[in-house]
């Protein structure tokens, strides 16, 4: 059920953007449309983020309170969010940080 639901809002995304722009990007919406599309159709949230490696972009990650669906966005500097994966059953975790070696 969820899968599906996935599926439409991939399709309804794709289908803001034209043909020629498919092949070269995955779809994207102003951050804030994509937040609150989220938010009204899978009760999704922002539970985290962080600066991509290069600087050029934010990974943010998006989850609906039971941890049934997630979305994960890459967001542009210029404020555009774009669809980069989805998928069910995401959980929080805080695993320790591994044990420094000695004599390192």
């Amino acid at each position: 059920m969820f899968a599906m639901r996935k599926l439409i809002l991939a399709s309804a995304l794709l289908s803001t953007l034209s043909l020629p722009a498919l092949a070269e990007d995955p779809p994207c919406l102003p951050v804030d449309q994509l937040a609150a599309k989220l938010a009204a159709e899978f009760r999704e949230i922002s539970v985290g983020q962080g600066i991509g490696q290069d600087g050029k972009f934010m990974l943010v990650i998006f989850a609906s309170p039971n941890g049934e669906t997630w979305t994960a966005a890459m967001v542009r500097p210029d404020g555009l969010a774009c669809f980069a994966a989805a998928g069910t059953d995401w959980q929080e975790r805080h695993d320790p940080a591994p044990a420094a070696e000695e004599g390192l």
